[in-house]
C-alpha cells in the first residue's frame, strides 16, 4: 500500500498545476518544523495568525526537543532495499535518490 501511496503522489506532483501542489521533505520539516508550515501557508496564500505563529514557535521548539527511542529496519517489515528501489524506481528517480 506504502508503495502506492508514494506512486500517487508523484503522479499529483506531475499532473496538478503548481499551484495546487505542495510538497515539504521530511528531512526540512525536521530541520525547520516552522519554515516548512509557514511556506505551505504562503506557497497557497493562506494567512497566518499571530496566535497559530506562536503556536509553530511553541512546537518547533519541542520538536529540537524530541530524541526518538525508535529504530527501524525495512527487513523488520519483510522488505530488501533492492525491492523497494525497484518497485519505487520512478519515485527514486525523480527525486534523485539512491537506489
Amino acid at each position: 500500500m506504502i508503495f502506492e501511496y508514494y506512486r500517487i503522489i508523484l503522479r499529483l506532483k506531475q499532473t496538478l498545476p503548481p499551484e495546487r501542489f505542495y510538497e515539504i521533505r521530511y528531512e526540512n520539516l525536521v530541520a525547520d518544523p516552522r519554515g516548512a508550515v509557514l511556506g505551505m501557508y504562503k506557497h497557497f496564500g493562506l494567512p497566518v495568525s499571530d496566535q497559530f505563529a506562536a503556536y509553530l514557535d511553541e512546537q518547533t521548539a519541542k520538536a529540537r526537543q524530541y530524541k526518538s527511542r525508535h529504530s527501524y529496519a525495512l527487513e523488520d517489515w519483510g522488505l530488501s532495499k533492492d525491492e523497494v528501489s525497484a518497485k519505487l524506481a520512478e519515485v527514486f528517480d525523480a527525486y534523485g535518490f539512491e537506489k
